[in-house]
């Protein structure tokens, strides 16, 4: 059954797994943390894994200013970034693929999202916002709920005649009793 919540709590975990990563990385500087920061995972648990393989990923582009540290400010333009235009196919492959260590993303739903995720991206823009996604569970659900009843309406329409003869086999019988 479709869940709204599922879908704001895989945004909004992601945005909160990030802060709560670069925090930890960053406590002991002021500067942003380095790729060498992300290197050195001590005081992180194994649910912080997947949002240190995003860091890692997109430091590039989130290092705005080449300095090669992202800073509190970078980091809050990536999340920004990501609130309003979504997750792209190779940042859910990630979490995706850390999601087993313990993660409070639901497995099930990054998967559908990476297994549909041409026909969930409506705006061709290599990403997929929360409201793609809501729109896309809820088509889902409806064309299963719709395929259901025709299959309950189908079966029902079988059971009601198939104890009862036919209306050929009554017209059959009736000419029979009238010779």
């Amino acid at each position: 059954m479709y869940d709204k919540t599922r879908v704001q709590q895989l945004y909004s975990n992601t945005g909160m797994g990030l802060n709560r990563v670069y925090q930890l990385l960053s406590s002991g500087s002021a500067n942003g943390i380095s790729a060498e920061d992300l290197a050195d995972l001590d005081g992180l648990s194994l649910s912080d894994v997947p949002f240190v393989e995003l860091i890692k990923k997109e430091f590039s582009t989130v290092d705005g200013n080449n300095d090669d540290k992202i800073t509190k400010n970078e980091m809050d333009n990536m999340l920004l970034q990501m609130q309003n235009n979504g997750l792209s196919y190779q940042q859910l492959q990630i979490l995706a693929s850390q999601s087993a260590n313990g993660i409070e993303l639901s497995k099930d739903l990054l998967e559908k999202a990476l297994q549909h995720f041409e026909k969930i991206d409506k705006n061709n823009d290599g990403k997929i916002n929360d409201s793609e996604l809501n729109t896309f569970l809820i088509d889902k659900e409806i064309k299963e709920k719709k395929d259901k009843l025709t299959e309950f309406t189908a079966s029902s329409i079988s059971v009601f005649y198939a104890g009862g003869p036919s209306a050929t086999d009554a017209a059959q019988e009736s000419k029979e009793n009238n010779d």
